[in-house]
């Protein structure tokens, strides 16, 4: 697709930024309507509603109004108001843990219910502590509490069946569904479950190294292939096929490690860098450097700070993040698309722009950047590079650029480059010669009907149309000038 622009502006602006969009940051908190500022979950509905489990209660976010699900609600009480997490079923509606066993509300009244009321047999849910909810591959549910893992099975009748899969002693932390195998964690384990013949789940070996990990396990990842680990004491990632274990632990003198060895949750940035909450703000780990970068209270590469360090959960939703944290409320990324550098004439920096006055700026089908200055000549910089290279005119050599100042620019259908000047003409650039430059010049000429009638050139466009005649004989279509 071409992509012109034209500045009247004497100064060329770029969007920059470490990520590939530039962010700022808003505060969702008590003062604004939150129930309280300790966030343990954020959630999205099919319907785009956010959830937010609070020590408080539960609140649902349109993006303007908090509405409140708590004990205080005396016609549609929440029984318990420590609520840890929110999954939605295939039916949309919505299952509710906390710390005093499993709720659902009914998408169609808004009803909330005991899941003693709604499963098909008494699930001994009540005053389990709710570690987790997770919806599989097949729309089943997982639920993970303080003594075991249980699921939802849906029938093709919408009957929910209820079995305990595995019964512990401690809590089942979380849960991996990938590829049909799983992965589950308790304490400092990580094992996966395997469905036998009899649809009971027998509990296997997940690797001798994940028998018995530094740190209590918080969080499990799934991402290319890797198994990302967040433990009480580091940060691993784990190869499943050669069983290669990598750990990562807070070393404030090295950049390839975490900001603290708690790791709280894991998720993934639309530009595929992981984002991993922590007791020290949040990190951003970068898979092709293997480094961490943090945005924390006190400091961020990104120009942006958290109200509070302790993250607690991650959400990603396009490209905003929600993070929330244990006293701040939520901290909401945002892109923010008026970030803007300044590209400038530097006398110091032979890469630089050649000239401040900028008439044009073209992104070529390749992703190359071509910019055409007033008396400053043409200028490009190939995608992924820092600098500019520099074409000037040059007086007496007919295969350079005609004039300095480059008014516009275009890529016809063949590939080949036009750039308008102002004040001789306009230039060919085949596609070809693109590194080794050879400029194809024309003007006007009072001899000939067939050159061009001015040599002040504002806009170049061509099309696909036969060419009955025109400037160059061998183009089978039009050059509108």
């Amino acid at each position: 697709m071409k992509k012109t622009l034209i500045l009247s502006s004497l100064i060329l602006l770029s969007l920059v930024s470490s990520w590939s969009l530039p962010y700022k940051i808003n505060y969702l908190t008590a003062d604004n309507g939150l129930s309280r500022n300790l966030v343990s979950h954020i959630f999205r509905d099919s319907r785009g509603f956010m959830w937010i489990s609070t020590s408080n209660g539960l609140d649902r976010y349109d993006g303007y109004d908090f509405i409140h699900f708590n004990s205080r609600n005396s016609e549609n009480p929440l029984k318990s108001d420590n609520v840890s997490c929110v999954e939605e079923d295939r039916n949309g509606n919505i299952l509710i843990g906390t710390e005093n066993g499993l709720y659902f509300m009914n998408y169609h009244t808004g009803e909330i219910s005991s899941a003693d009321a709604v499963l098909d047999k008494k699930p001994d849910l009540e005053f389990k502590a709710i570690k987790f909810i997770k919806k599989d591959e097949s729309n089943d549910i997982w639920i993970g509490y303080d003594k075991g893992l249980a699921k939802l099975h849906y029938t093709s009748d919408n009957q929910i069946k209820f079995k305990v899969v595995y019964h512990s002693t401690t809590a089942i932390t979380s849960f991996l569904q990938f590829n049909g195998n799983i992965f589950v964690s308790r304490d400092k384990e990580v094992f996966q479950l395997i469905k036998n013949g009899n649809g009971k789940y027998n509990k296997v070996s997940a690797g001798a190294k994940l028998k018995q990990l530094p740190g209590n396990i918080n969080v499990m990842y799934y991402d290319n292939g890797l198994i990302w680990i967040g433990t009480s004491l580091g940060l691993y990632k784990y190869e499943p096929t050669s069983e290669n274990l990598v750990s990562y632990l807070a070393n404030s003198l090295r950049a390839n490690s975490p900001s603290s060895n708690n790791i709280t949750d894991i998720d993934k940035s639309q530009n595929g860098q992981l984002l991993i909450g922590t007791l020290i703000g949040l990190n951003i780990y970068d898979y092709r450097t293997d480094r961490f970068e943090y945005i924390t209270s006190e400091s961020s590469s990104y120009g942006i700070s958290l109200n509070n360090n302790f993250v607690s959960c991650i959400f990603v939703e396009n490209n905003s993040i929600w993070i929330g944290t244990e006293k701040g409320g939520i901290n909401l990324l945002t892109p923010d698309f008026n970030v803007f550098t300044n590209i400038a004439y530097s006398p110091d920096d032979r890469g630089s722009l050649s000239k401040n006055p900028v008439n044009a700026i073209y992104e070529d089908r390749f992703g190359d950047l071509w910019v055409g200055t007033v008396e400053g000549g043409l200028n490009l910089r190939k995608q992924g590079a820092n600098s500019f290279i520099h074409y000037y005119s040059q007086s007496g050599n007919s295969k350079s650029l005609s004039h300095n100042s480059v008014s516009c620019i275009c890529q016809d259908y063949k590939g080949d480059y036009w750039f308008g000047t102002w004040g001789k003409g306009i230039n060919r650039l085949k596609y070809k010669d693109k590194n080794n430059p050879v400029f194809q010049q024309f003007y006007n000429n009072p001899a000939s009907k067939k050159s061009l009638v001015s040599d002040l050139v504002s806009a170049i466009v061509p099309d696909e149309k036969i060419m009955a005649y025109g400037l160059v004989p061998e183009m089978d279509w039009n050059l509108w000038i």
